[in-house]
This record gives C-alpha cells, structure tokens and sequence, in this order.
C-alpha cells in the first residue's frame, strides 16, 4: 500500500505536466492550422508565393547536405572525429534552420526531407566506419567523396519530390 501511495505521488504530478502540455500543444497547431486557413482563404496567390520560397529554400538545403557538397563548405579539422561531428552538426543547423518551412510544405515531402537529413547524417558515419582506427580528416572526406560516387545521394530522390510538388501548386 504505502508503495502504491509513493508510486502516485510521482506519478500525479508528471501526468498533471503531460495533460497541461498536450492542451498547449493542441492549442498551438490549432493556432497555427486557423493562420494557414486565414492565410489561404484571404490571400490564396501570397500562400502560393510563401510556398514556392520555401520550396525553394528546401532545395537548397537538399543541395547543401549533398555529401560532396558538405565536405567543401565544411573546413578539415585536424582531429577527424571533429571533423565528422562538425559535418553531422552542419547537417542538423542547416535543417534547424529552414524547420518553419514544414508548415508551407506537403507533410509527406517533409517527412522525406526529414529522411533525408538522417540518412545523409547516417552515411557520414558510416563511411567513418569504413576506415581505420587511426583515420585522418582527410581520409574521411576522400572516403566520403568516394562513396559519393558510388551511391545515389540521399537527396537526389526528394528533389524530383520538390518539382514534383511545385508542379503540383500550378
């Protein structure tokens, strides 16, 4: 009993917290859902204007994580696995930085996008995994540049997805 007692006294508290931050949340994409509608209904051809931008802006993230892209906006470090956590925190910034596109954008496009940015993370570190233990930056990124070449790069697909749905807006 007494148990049962200390176990609902931490447990109250935490669903209290969970229920208050559910109803804010709801209110929020509520919030946000009524914007979109007001935004449509009042202003149809501005909708598609902020659309196409962040179509565009999404493309150009693509671009940008595109590995051989990264490895030469992304300075070698001298310890290689700083080099590769600053390739991996590039990644998540650009995409941190272009989040708010998701509202304008298809859900199932930006899930794609959201894909992508994992798996092209996920293959950095795979190709790190490649090598050997006392790998240097340099090694790192001709092992990325090499892979590049042999496989399709994760955003390829979601770039036809992007004219696709940009197609779609006409």
């Amino acid at each position: 009993m007494i148990d049962l007692l200390e176990l609902l006294k931490y447990l109250v508290p935490v669903l209290l917290i969970a229920a208050i931050l559910c109803y804010y949340f709801e209110k929020i994409l509520r919030a946000l859902e009524n914007l979109l509608n007001f935004i449509e209904n009042k202003h149809p051809t501005e909708l598609n204007v902020y659309r196409l931008q962040a179509y565009e802006r999404m493309a150009i993230f693509l671009e940008r994580i595109r590995p051989t892209q990264l490895v030469h906006r992304v300075d070698l470090l001298e310890n290689p696995n700083l080099y590769e956590y600053s390739l991996i925190k590039t990644i998540q910034e650009e995409f941190e930085h272009n989040v708010s596109q998701q509202i304008y954008i298809h859900p199932d496009t930006w899930q794609l996008i959201f894909s992508t940015k994992n798996m092209t993370q996920n293959f950095i570190k795979k190709c790190k995994e490649n090598l050997n233990e006392n790998f240097t930056s340099e090694q790192l990124r001709d092992e990325i540049i090499a892979q590049s070449i042999n496989e399709k790069a994760p955003s390829s697909d979601v770039l036809l997805k992007l004219q696709k749905d940009i197609q779609a807006l006409k």
